[in-house]
């Protein structure tokens, strides 16, 4: 018989009210392109540092394709993953800010072909953020007990610090 576990409760409610706060941030943010990047990994389960560091991976590759070769330490390119169905299915849902004339450059196949180079069994969906169906889309699993600190964020002007609902833990620690 499986006993109740009331600190599993706790960390429900907390992460609840983490990814409301999240929700907010999001939606305050400018996002353009919402990126789907799956996994299709057929071998085992994709651990988080693996799946961490095909995200930075990707982000690498879509800044030297948007931005040029030169290479730098952080992503140029603005964006947050989310990660879903980490012990089944993993992928990433990427909220990303393309500014314009940039933005003529994201097209699915352009998309397909990155993740590809980075994960050979990968698939990817690329679309228009349109409206605040991305923020809950992306959130719906992260008040799950441990789903909460898998956000992937690209760097950008404010400090980790300065965005308390962000996981403690992070490539910036």
């Amino acid at each position: 018989m499986t006993r109740y576990d009331p600190r599993l409760g706790e960390e429900i409610e907390r992460n609840r009210k983490a990814v409301k706060e999240l929700k907010l941030y999001i939606l305050k943010q400018r996002w353009t392109h919402y990126i789907t990047l799956n996994f299709n990994w057929r071998h085992g389960r994709v651990s988080d540092a693996l799946a961490e560091r095909r995200f930075w991976e990707f982000m690498e590759a879509l800044d030297i394709f948007l931005f040029g070769n030169k290479k730098y330490r952080y992503s140029r390119t603005r964006a947050m993953g989310l990660q879903e169905n980490v012990s089944t299915n993993r992928h990433i849902h990427v909220l990303a800010q393309v500014e314009l004339p940039k933005w003529e450059k994201m097209r699915a196949q352009t998309i397909q072909n990155i993740w590809s180079s980075v994960v050979a069994s990968g698939t990817t969906d690329l679309a228009m953020v349109k409206d605040v169906g991305a923020a809950d889309y992306c959130t719906k699993q992260l008040w799950m007990p441990g789903n909460y600190d898998r956000v992937l964020y690209s760097e950008w002007s404010e400090e980790p610090e300065a965005l308390p609902w962000l996981p403690k833990k992070t490539l910036f620690d």
